[in-house]
């Protein structure tokens, strides 16, 4: 469920620090664990909007967020631990050894990135063997 609100009202006491939201966009949602006796959970999130949209506009930004954040970045942290160490040193040459990755095993139509960089850790023959690491960019 989303409402959008005006964020004048709310946010007139901060307006030195907030004077660029225009509007507040509260998500509510419930949610019910397949095959689980436990109660549905609601959870409400907030989104502040510097652009006052009809709230259709503001669902599908939300969601495309959301979109990518689980595309991406949660399989970036759970199966590569990008978030678990602070590279100090170069982070973007890690970052991008870790998309380069990604896509490769994308790619190769893997499903389960996590499981596959494990199978792939037990035997380094699995990786050379595979078409993962190998170029199919040749041109006829």
């Amino acid at each position: 469920q989303y409402e959008v609100f005006s964020s004048r009202p709310m946010l007139n006491k901060w307006q030195n620090e907030w004077g660029s939201i225009e509007q507040i966009i509260r998500v509510t949602r419930f949610r019910q664990r397949l095959n689980s006796q436990e109660k549905e959970t609601e959870e409400v999130h907030y989104y502040g909007s510097n652009r006052s949209l009809p709230v259709e506009t503001s669902s599908q930004a939300i969601r495309r967020h959301w979109y990518i954040e689980n595309k991406l970045h949660y399989v970036k942290d759970v199966a590569f631990q990008e978030d678990a160490n602070i590279k100090r040193v170069n982070p973007f040459i890690f970052a991008t050894c870790i998309d380069f990755a990604l896509n490769r095993l994308r790619k190769s139509g893997c499903k389960n990135i996590k499981n596959k960089i494990y199978e792939i850790s037990l035997n380094i023959e699995n990786l050379i063997k595979s078409s993962i690491i190998t170029s199919d960019t040749s041109t006829p």
